[in-house]
Protein backbone atom coordinates (compact mmCIF):
# COMPACT_ATOMS: atom_id res chain seq x y z
CA UNK A 1 0.00 0.00 0.00
CA UNK A 2 1.18 3.78 -0.99
CA UNK A 3 1.10 6.35 1.33
CA UNK A 4 -1.11 7.93 -0.85
CA UNK A 5 -3.52 5.52 0.48
CA UNK A 6 -2.49 5.49 4.36
CA UNK A 7 -2.86 8.91 5.53
CA UNK A 8 -2.35 8.04 8.83
CA UNK A 9 1.32 6.95 7.59
CA UNK A 10 1.55 9.59 5.67
CA UNK A 11 0.74 11.84 8.72
CA UNK A 12 3.46 9.86 11.17
CA UNK A 13 6.40 10.69 8.15
CA UNK A 14 5.54 14.72 8.33
CA UNK A 15 5.52 14.10 12.37
CA UNK A 16 8.80 12.23 12.35
CA UNK A 17 10.65 15.22 9.38
CA UNK A 18 8.84 17.45 12.45
CA UNK A 19 11.11 15.88 15.42
CA UNK A 20 13.95 14.76 13.09
CA UNK A 21 14.32 19.09 12.06
CA UNK A 22 13.13 19.79 16.18
CA UNK A 23 16.08 17.95 17.94
CA UNK A 24 18.94 17.70 15.02
CA UNK A 25 22.27 18.64 16.19
CA UNK A 26 23.90 18.15 12.83
CA UNK A 27 23.88 21.26 9.95
CA UNK A 28 22.00 19.68 6.35
CA UNK A 29 25.19 19.92 4.33
CA UNK A 30 26.70 16.76 7.01
CA UNK A 31 24.14 14.71 6.43
CA UNK A 32 24.81 14.23 2.30
CA UNK A 33 28.05 13.28 0.26
CA UNK A 34 28.22 15.37 -2.53
CA UNK A 35 29.60 14.16 -6.02
CA UNK A 36 33.15 15.79 -5.23
CA UNK A 37 33.89 13.57 -2.05
CA UNK A 38 33.10 10.55 -3.65
CA UNK A 39 36.73 9.09 -4.86
CA UNK A 40 37.80 10.39 -1.06
CA UNK A 41 34.67 8.03 0.26
CA UNK A 42 35.88 5.29 -2.33
CA UNK A 43 39.69 5.25 -0.99
CA UNK A 44 38.57 5.81 2.62
CA UNK A 45 37.09 2.69 2.83
CA UNK A 46 39.44 0.46 0.73
CA UNK A 47 41.80 1.80 3.00
CA UNK A 48 39.89 0.19 5.77
CA UNK A 49 39.21 -3.23 4.59
CA UNK A 50 42.87 -3.58 2.90
CA UNK A 51 42.94 -7.02 2.32
CA UNK A 52 38.95 -7.48 0.32
CA UNK A 53 37.77 -6.96 -2.98
CA UNK A 54 34.81 -4.28 -2.72
CA UNK A 55 33.74 -4.90 -6.52
CA UNK A 56 30.64 -2.47 -7.76
CA UNK A 57 31.67 -0.51 -4.42
CA UNK A 58 31.62 2.92 -5.99
CA UNK A 59 28.56 2.82 -7.80
CA UNK A 60 26.27 0.95 -5.01
CA UNK A 61 27.28 4.28 -3.15
CA UNK A 62 26.37 6.68 -5.83
CA UNK A 63 22.88 4.66 -6.26
CA UNK A 64 22.53 5.35 -2.47
CA UNK A 65 23.71 9.28 -2.64
CA UNK A 66 20.87 10.15 -5.45
CA UNK A 67 17.99 7.87 -3.74
CA UNK A 68 14.97 10.14 -3.18
CA UNK A 69 15.02 10.88 1.15
CA UNK A 70 13.27 13.56 2.83
CA UNK A 71 15.20 16.37 4.05
CA UNK A 72 16.36 15.59 7.31
CA UNK A 73 17.52 12.06 6.45
CA UNK A 74 20.66 11.06 5.36
CA UNK A 75 20.39 8.80 2.07
CA UNK A 76 23.67 6.44 2.56
CA UNK A 77 22.36 5.55 6.08
CA UNK A 78 18.25 5.98 5.88
CA UNK A 79 18.27 3.52 2.83
CA UNK A 80 19.85 0.97 5.14
CA UNK A 81 17.61 1.75 8.21
CA UNK A 82 14.68 1.28 6.41
CA UNK A 83 15.62 -1.88 4.50
CA UNK A 84 16.29 -3.10 7.69
CA UNK A 85 12.86 -1.76 8.94
CA UNK A 86 10.96 -3.82 5.82
CA UNK A 87 12.64 -6.97 6.60
CA UNK A 88 11.26 -6.55 10.52
CA UNK A 89 8.30 -5.93 9.09
CA UNK A 90 8.07 -9.12 6.95
CA UNK A 91 8.38 -11.53 10.23
CA UNK A 92 5.59 -9.31 12.13
CA UNK A 93 3.20 -10.08 9.47
CA UNK A 94 4.52 -13.68 9.12
CA UNK A 95 3.41 -13.79 12.53
CA UNK A 96 -0.04 -13.03 12.35
CA UNK A 97 0.66 -9.40 14.46
CA UNK A 98 -0.99 -5.88 12.52
CA UNK A 99 1.05 -2.99 11.82
CA UNK A 100 -1.98 -1.47 11.81
CA UNK A 101 -1.25 1.97 9.91
CA UNK A 102 2.47 1.23 9.99
CA UNK A 103 5.53 2.65 11.26
CA UNK A 104 7.52 5.24 9.33
CA UNK A 105 11.52 5.01 10.66
CA UNK A 106 14.70 7.46 10.23
CA UNK A 107 18.15 8.40 11.76
CA UNK A 108 17.85 11.41 13.99
CA UNK A 109 21.00 13.43 13.91
CA UNK A 110 20.69 14.65 17.00
CA UNK A 111 21.98 14.30 20.80
CA UNK A 112 22.28 11.09 23.10
CA UNK A 113 22.40 7.02 22.63
CA UNK A 114 18.22 6.30 21.93
CA UNK A 115 16.32 4.75 19.79
CA UNK A 116 12.38 5.59 20.57
CA UNK A 117 8.69 4.47 19.30
CA UNK A 118 6.20 7.56 18.91
CA UNK A 119 2.88 6.89 18.39
CA UNK A 120 1.39 9.46 16.16
CA UNK A 121 -2.18 11.02 17.90
CA UNK A 122 -5.21 10.31 16.60
CA UNK A 123 -3.92 7.41 14.24
CA UNK A 124 -2.63 4.26 14.18
CA UNK A 125 0.95 4.98 13.56
CA UNK A 126 4.18 5.28 14.72
CA UNK A 127 7.53 6.82 14.76
CA UNK A 128 10.93 4.86 15.26
CA UNK A 129 14.33 6.29 14.94
CA UNK A 130 17.45 5.56 16.68
CA UNK A 131 20.16 9.00 16.72
CA UNK A 132 23.24 8.77 14.59
CA UNK A 133 24.77 8.20 17.89
CA UNK A 134 23.67 4.91 18.63
CA UNK A 135 24.21 3.72 14.82
CA UNK A 136 27.71 4.83 14.89
CA UNK A 137 28.18 2.93 18.48
CA UNK A 138 26.59 -0.23 16.82
CA UNK A 139 29.20 -0.04 13.82
CA UNK A 140 32.34 0.72 16.42
CA UNK A 141 31.52 -2.07 18.87
CA UNK A 142 30.71 -4.98 15.60
CA UNK A 143 34.37 -4.04 14.32
CA UNK A 144 35.67 -4.48 18.01
CA UNK A 145 34.11 -7.43 18.89
CA UNK A 146 34.49 -9.25 15.23
CA UNK A 147 38.79 -8.14 15.91
CA UNK A 148 38.70 -9.67 19.43
CA UNK A 149 37.10 -13.18 18.77
CA UNK A 150 38.71 -15.88 17.94
CA UNK A 151 37.98 -17.47 14.76
CA UNK A 152 38.36 -20.46 12.86
CA UNK A 153 37.87 -22.26 9.55
CA UNK A 154 34.04 -21.99 8.25
CA UNK A 155 31.86 -25.08 8.66
CA UNK A 156 28.62 -25.72 6.80
CA UNK A 157 28.38 -21.84 6.15
CA UNK A 158 29.23 -20.48 9.50
CA UNK A 159 32.29 -19.04 10.69
CA UNK A 160 33.74 -21.10 13.78
CA UNK A 161 33.98 -18.68 16.60
CA UNK A 162 35.63 -19.12 20.14
CA UNK A 163 34.04 -16.29 22.17
CA UNK A 164 34.79 -18.02 25.49
CA UNK A 165 36.02 -15.49 27.77
CA UNK A 166 39.33 -17.18 29.10
CA UNK A 167 40.93 -18.01 26.16
CA UNK A 168 40.37 -14.47 24.50
CA UNK A 169 41.15 -12.28 27.41
CA UNK A 170 44.28 -13.85 27.12
CA UNK A 171 44.45 -13.09 23.64
CA UNK A 172 43.22 -9.63 23.96
CA UNK A 173 46.04 -8.91 27.14
CA UNK A 174 48.63 -9.67 24.66
CA UNK A 175 47.09 -6.88 21.92
CA UNK A 176 48.52 -3.88 23.28
CA UNK A 177 46.64 -2.05 19.87
CA UNK A 178 43.28 -3.63 20.26
CA UNK A 179 43.30 -3.39 24.33
CA UNK A 180 43.65 0.27 23.59
CA UNK A 181 41.25 0.26 20.92
CA UNK A 182 38.62 -1.04 23.60
CA UNK A 183 39.55 1.56 26.22
CA UNK A 184 38.92 4.38 23.55
CA UNK A 185 35.97 3.38 22.89
CA UNK A 186 34.26 3.14 26.48
CA UNK A 187 35.99 6.81 27.23
CA UNK A 188 34.44 7.82 24.24
CA UNK A 189 31.14 7.14 25.30
CA UNK A 190 31.61 6.59 29.44
CA UNK A 191 32.99 10.61 28.87
CA UNK A 192 30.19 12.15 27.39
CA UNK A 193 27.42 9.53 26.01
CA UNK A 194 25.14 12.54 25.22
CA UNK A 195 28.04 13.99 22.06
CA UNK A 196 30.59 11.30 22.17
CA UNK A 197 33.87 11.35 20.47
CA UNK A 198 33.33 9.11 17.25
CA UNK A 199 37.08 7.53 17.42
CA UNK A 200 39.50 6.59 14.64
CA UNK A 201 39.62 4.48 11.78
CA UNK A 202 40.48 1.00 12.50
CA UNK A 203 41.59 -1.59 9.34
CA UNK A 204 39.77 -5.11 9.43
CA UNK A 205 42.16 -7.57 7.82
CA UNK A 206 40.64 -10.65 5.67
CA UNK A 207 37.17 -11.56 4.40
CA UNK A 208 35.80 -13.34 7.76
CA UNK A 209 35.99 -10.25 9.78
CA UNK A 210 34.25 -8.24 7.68
CA UNK A 211 31.86 -11.37 7.35
CA UNK A 212 31.05 -10.90 11.38
CA UNK A 213 30.94 -7.28 11.49
CA UNK A 214 28.12 -7.47 8.84
CA UNK A 215 26.67 -10.13 10.79
CA UNK A 216 26.66 -8.66 14.80
CA UNK A 217 26.12 -5.24 13.25
CA UNK A 218 23.19 -6.32 11.63
CA UNK A 219 22.00 -8.32 14.68
CA UNK A 220 22.15 -5.81 16.71
CA UNK A 221 20.48 -3.23 14.67
CA UNK A 222 17.73 -5.72 14.34
CA UNK A 223 17.14 -6.36 17.65
CA UNK A 224 16.83 -2.29 18.49
CA UNK A 225 14.76 -2.11 15.82
CA UNK A 226 12.33 -5.23 17.00
CA UNK A 227 12.36 -4.26 20.18
CA UNK A 228 10.60 -1.01 19.11
CA UNK A 229 8.55 -2.63 16.56
CA UNK A 230 7.08 -4.42 19.43
CA UNK A 231 6.25 -1.49 21.08
CA UNK A 232 4.09 -0.41 18.41
CA UNK A 233 2.93 -3.81 18.07
CA UNK A 234 1.56 -4.30 20.92
CA UNK A 235 0.22 -1.39 21.93
CA UNK A 236 2.47 0.03 24.55
CA UNK A 237 2.01 3.88 23.99
CA UNK A 238 -1.46 4.14 22.78
CA UNK A 239 -3.30 6.33 24.54
CA UNK A 240 -0.22 8.27 25.65
CA UNK A 241 3.53 8.63 25.51
CA UNK A 242 5.21 5.37 27.42
CA UNK A 243 7.49 7.94 28.73
CA UNK A 244 5.10 10.52 29.89
CA UNK A 245 2.77 11.01 32.90
CA UNK A 246 4.65 8.97 35.82
CA UNK A 247 3.98 5.57 34.75
CA UNK A 248 5.20 3.03 37.37
CA UNK A 249 8.09 1.46 37.02
CA UNK A 250 6.47 -2.15 37.53
CA UNK A 251 4.55 -1.72 34.68
CA UNK A 252 6.63 -0.13 32.30
CA UNK A 253 9.17 -2.81 33.13
CA UNK A 254 6.60 -5.36 32.27
CA UNK A 255 6.68 -3.30 28.85
CA UNK A 256 9.90 -3.61 28.45
CA UNK A 257 10.38 -7.21 29.04
CA UNK A 258 7.35 -8.20 26.95
CA UNK A 259 9.06 -5.89 23.89
CA UNK A 260 12.48 -7.82 24.37
CA UNK A 261 10.01 -10.72 24.00
CA UNK A 262 8.56 -10.63 20.96
CA UNK A 263 12.02 -8.35 19.96
CA UNK A 264 13.85 -11.73 20.77
CA UNK A 265 11.67 -14.18 18.43
CA UNK A 266 11.88 -11.55 15.25
CA UNK A 267 15.56 -11.79 15.65
CA UNK A 268 15.77 -15.56 15.53
CA UNK A 269 13.59 -15.70 12.59
CA UNK A 270 15.06 -12.95 10.57
CA UNK A 271 18.64 -14.74 11.24
CA UNK A 272 17.25 -17.66 9.79
CA UNK A 273 15.42 -16.32 6.65
CA UNK A 274 16.86 -12.93 5.28
CA UNK A 275 18.07 -11.73 2.38
CA UNK A 276 21.56 -11.63 2.89
CA UNK A 277 20.77 -15.60 4.11
CA UNK A 278 21.24 -17.06 7.54
CA UNK A 279 22.60 -14.58 10.05
CA UNK A 280 23.93 -16.91 12.79
CA UNK A 281 24.50 -13.49 15.44
CA UNK A 282 20.89 -12.79 15.16
CA UNK A 283 19.47 -16.44 15.00
CA UNK A 284 21.36 -16.98 18.78
CA UNK A 285 20.23 -13.47 19.92
CA UNK A 286 24.30 -12.74 20.80
CA UNK A 287 23.98 -9.26 18.71
CA UNK A 288 21.19 -8.54 21.64
CA UNK A 289 23.33 -9.93 24.59
CA UNK A 290 26.38 -7.29 23.34
CA UNK A 291 24.33 -4.19 22.80
CA UNK A 292 22.05 -4.47 25.72
CA UNK A 293 25.41 -5.50 27.82
CA UNK A 294 27.07 -2.68 26.65
CA UNK A 295 24.60 0.04 27.09
CA UNK A 296 24.23 -1.12 30.36
CA UNK A 297 28.15 -0.86 31.15
CA UNK A 298 28.15 2.83 29.38
CA UNK A 299 25.26 3.82 31.72
CA UNK A 300 28.03 2.36 35.16
CA UNK A 301 31.32 3.45 32.79
CA UNK A 302 29.38 7.19 32.54
CA UNK A 303 28.80 7.43 36.73
CA UNK A 304 32.27 6.58 37.40
CA UNK A 305 33.85 9.00 34.55
CA UNK A 306 31.20 11.78 36.50
CA UNK A 307 31.61 11.04 40.28
CA UNK A 308 34.18 8.41 40.68
CA UNK A 309 32.12 5.00 41.48
CA UNK A 310 29.54 3.31 40.01
CA UNK A 311 27.28 3.44 42.69
CA UNK A 312 23.79 5.14 41.57
CA UNK A 313 24.03 4.73 37.55
CA UNK A 314 20.69 3.21 37.76
CA UNK A 315 18.52 7.22 36.73
CA UNK A 316 15.51 5.58 35.81
CA UNK A 317 13.58 2.20 36.42
CA UNK A 318 11.58 2.34 33.13
CA UNK A 319 14.10 -0.40 31.81
CA UNK A 320 14.46 -3.93 34.46
CA UNK A 321 18.11 -4.32 35.31
CA UNK A 322 20.46 -6.00 32.66
CA UNK A 323 20.76 -9.84 34.18
CA UNK A 324 17.06 -9.43 33.88
CA UNK A 325 16.87 -8.75 30.14
CA UNK A 326 19.14 -11.05 29.45
CA UNK A 327 17.27 -14.10 31.19
CA UNK A 328 14.24 -12.99 29.36
CA UNK A 329 16.40 -13.47 26.04
CA UNK A 330 17.73 -16.59 27.35
CA UNK A 331 14.62 -18.14 28.32
CA UNK A 332 12.29 -17.14 24.96
CA UNK A 333 14.98 -18.74 22.91
CA UNK A 334 14.59 -22.10 24.69
CA UNK A 335 10.76 -21.60 23.94
CA UNK A 336 11.41 -21.26 20.82
CA UNK A 337 13.54 -24.11 19.87
CA UNK A 338 11.25 -26.19 22.26
CA UNK A 339 8.81 -25.09 19.93
CA UNK A 340 10.23 -25.27 17.05
CA UNK A 341 13.16 -28.05 17.04
CA UNK A 342 11.31 -30.36 19.73
CA UNK A 343 14.01 -32.64 20.57
CA UNK A 344 17.12 -30.40 19.68
CA UNK A 345 18.98 -30.22 23.47
CA UNK A 346 22.15 -29.98 21.73
CA UNK A 347 21.25 -27.23 19.46
CA UNK A 348 19.48 -25.77 22.27
CA UNK A 349 22.29 -25.98 24.74
CA UNK A 350 24.53 -24.37 21.84
CA UNK A 351 22.52 -21.39 21.44
CA UNK A 352 22.46 -20.98 25.47
CA UNK A 353 26.29 -21.64 25.73
CA UNK A 354 26.62 -18.87 22.85
CA UNK A 355 24.77 -16.23 24.31
CA UNK A 356 26.29 -16.83 27.98
CA UNK A 357 30.02 -17.05 26.22
CA UNK A 358 29.03 -13.48 24.86
CA UNK A 359 27.92 -12.35 28.04
CA UNK A 360 30.90 -13.28 30.16
CA UNK A 361 32.91 -12.36 27.63
CA UNK A 362 31.42 -8.83 27.37
CA UNK A 363 31.56 -8.27 30.90
CA UNK A 364 34.72 -9.33 31.43
CA UNK A 365 36.05 -6.73 28.73
CA UNK A 366 34.30 -3.95 30.70
CA UNK A 367 35.69 -4.65 33.90
CA UNK A 368 39.26 -4.72 32.19
CA UNK A 369 38.23 -0.97 31.17
CA UNK A 370 36.24 0.07 34.33
CA UNK A 371 39.68 -0.08 35.80
CA UNK A 372 40.69 2.16 32.82
CA UNK A 373 38.17 4.44 33.24
CA UNK A 374 38.41 4.75 37.45
CA UNK A 375 42.60 5.37 36.81
CA UNK A 376 41.10 8.16 34.10
CA UNK A 377 38.82 9.28 36.92
CA UNK A 378 41.86 9.54 39.68
CA UNK A 379 43.90 11.53 37.57
CA UNK A 380 41.67 14.38 36.63
CA UNK A 381 39.38 13.05 33.44
CA UNK A 382 35.76 14.14 34.02
CA UNK A 383 32.66 13.02 32.19
CA UNK A 384 30.29 15.68 30.66
CA UNK A 385 27.29 16.73 32.88
CA UNK A 386 23.87 16.78 30.92
CA UNK A 387 21.21 17.60 32.99
CA UNK A 388 18.63 16.10 30.73
CA UNK A 389 18.77 11.97 31.08
CA UNK A 390 19.16 9.55 28.31
CA UNK A 391 17.47 6.13 28.07
CA UNK A 392 18.89 3.84 26.13
CA UNK A 393 16.22 1.18 24.26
Amino acid sequence: MSTSDNPELEAAKDYRAQQQKRFKTDENYRLRLEPDQLDAAVEFIKRQFPDTALPNLRQNILDKMVAQVAPEDDPLTHISLESEAREIEKVISGLGLSLRSGVTVGILHGDHLEAMQMPVMTTQASVIMMTRHLTTLIYRLAKLFARTVIMGPTHDGIIQMNWEAKPVMKSLMADIELRRDWGMFFLDYCRNPKTPDIGHPIKISGDQQIHLIGDIDEAMTWFVLAHEYSHHVLEHSWGGIAQAGGEASSISQTKETEADTLGTVICMLLGQNNPRGLNHCAETNVGAVLILSVLDFIKRGYQIMLTGDEEGFRKEQKHPPLADRLNTIANVTRQFIERHCPGDQEGLDAYLKQQTDVAELIDAIWKDNRSFLLHAYKIGERGVADQQDWLPI
